[in-house]
């Protein structure tokens, strides 16, 4: 089965234009997702008890967080031997799921948040589920390629490789990915130092996995050479604020009684950055792509 491509894809809204990828409806049965076995998995996953920081602020991480570019798909389904299913592994609010559904003919969508799961967008051949990486439910051998965007830090690794090792199919491609601070001009780049040094003792741990570029993280898989890719928006300084009020560390900040601190960032981001003035936002991703043998 040939690779479908997005029309476009709006980083913003996270929406994607499905002219190519309609139909799918009545096959997607054939998969038998509802049914799936998971229960026993499921159990021996949650000893380990998944860290969730967003369901708490679901509409905040649904309002600030991005889509991913077009050319990072385009590449993901071009080394993949076949496009019958992919799996987005805890999928958020299904920020990467508009660029696999154009190109799979069928998208299983996993989160442990129902909140985030609640606010993504639907598609006739996407499937979303309540469910841990760690257990996903998903039928042996079936996935052709396995993603996780902007979430790998947060998961028990061992017990992830095992199941990614039971879901892909021989040959199948698991890749992940992440991104950290956004980039716009000396200004706003220096009051966003500012915080961030403010914002330091209310990371959850792991998150330093991430600030770290996932520099520690090797999937058991041989690793593939992949091109480098960036995001890149045209945004208000109301865009850059939601998006910084998507952080984990924003969450636990305003809950430790110290919202001043956030307050006093916005206040001197719009000194910078009138209101209406739209200016480009960029972040490099960090990527890590694999072929299970």
């Amino acid at each position: 089965m040939t690779a479908r491509s997005c029309s476009k894809v709006d980083p913003l809204s996270n929406t994607c234009v499905l002219q190519t990828c309609g139909g799918f409806g009545s096959r997607f049965l054939r998969f038998g997702y509802p049914a799936a076995k998971r229960s026993s998995r499921i159990r021996d996953a949650m000893i380990r008890t998944p860290e969730d920081h967003f369901s708490k602020i679901a509409a905040a991480y649904l309002k600030g967080r991005l889509g991913y570019p077009s050319s990072l798909f385009d590449y993901l389904a071009g080394i993949c031997d076949e496009h019958e299913q992919a799996w987005d592994c805890a999928t958020g609010s299904g920020q990467a799921v508009p660029g696999l559904a154009c190109r799979f003919r069928s998208v299983f969508a996993t989160d442990i948040s129902g909140d985030l799961l609640a606010g993504a967008k639907q598609f006739p051949n996407v499937l979303y589920s309540k469910a841990p990486a760690e257990a996903s439910g998903i039928d042996g051998h079936s996935v052709d390629l396995a993603t996780v965007a902007l979430a790998i830090h947060w998961f028990d690794l061992e017990s992830f490789w095992g199941e990614l090792r039971r879901v892909l199919k021989p040959r199948g491609i698991f890749a992940f990915w992440g991104y950290t601070w956004p980039m716009v001009d000396t200004g706003v780049d220096s009051l966003l130092d500012q915080l961030r040094l403010a914002l330091q003792p209310h990371w959850p741990e792991r998150s330093a996995i991430l600030h770290a570029e996932y520099r520690t993280i090797e999937a058991p898989f041989p690793r593939l050479a992949a091109p480098s890719f960036e995001m890149n928006v045209s945004w208000t300084a109301s865009d850059y604020f939601a998006h910084v009020q998507s952080w984990s560390a924003v969450r636990y900040c305003r809950e430790r009684g110290q919202d001043d601190i956030i307050a006093d960032f916005k206040s001197r981001l719009v000194a910078v950055w009138p209101e209406h003035e739209v200016r480009e936002t960029h972040w490099p991703l960090h990527l890590g792509v694999y072929r299970c043998r």
